[in-house]
């Protein structure tokens, strides 16, 4: 009888550890980040097709001025509902700027608007939070190219 249970128990053994060890593979570990743009000049409306950058920049702590060491960063634009969402591999403290359009079509100039906030994000969460884009005009497109 110890003959034949010695070996079930053995083969119970290691289904139970790859188990274990498999469906800890399959933790979600992304921070996820849905950014609504508010316009102060529409009412605080959602502001479709706003422009928002996310953006991480880790310093050398021992000189945090002079010495950047790496930056994370994601760039896009928000849908119909003035939304974006995105996902980072990596929790921190994000930088959220958006930007809003504001054309001079009549003398063909372009100027944009922006709004700022931090964030900090966590593994396996979802966070939200709304960037109210007041402020005066700048010149310059909203697209975030020239940064």
């Amino acid at each position: 009888m110890k003959k034949k249970v010695l070996p079930f128990i053995g083969i119970l053994f290691i289904s139970l550890l790859s188990t274990v060890a498999f469906s800890s593979c399959d933790k979600d570990t992304w921070c996820y980040l849905d950014v609504t743009v508010l316009d102060s000049r529409n009412n605080n409306a959602p502001a479709p097709g706003a422009w928002v950058k996310i953006q991480y920049v880790k310093t050398n702590e021992a000189d945090p001025q002079n010495n950047i060491t790496g930056t994370i960063s994601d760039t896009g634009q928000c849908d119909a509902n003035g939304v974006y969402s995105t996902k980072f591999a990596a929790p921190a403290i994000f930088t959220v700027l958006a930007r809003i359009d504001e054309p001079d079509t009549l003398n063909n100039k372009f100027y944009y608007r922006e709004g700022e906030r931090s964030i900090r994000l966590k593994p396996s969460e979802v966070v939200t939070t709304t960037v109210k884009v007041t402020g005066e005009k700048t010149l310059g497109r909203a697209d975030f190219k020239d940064i």
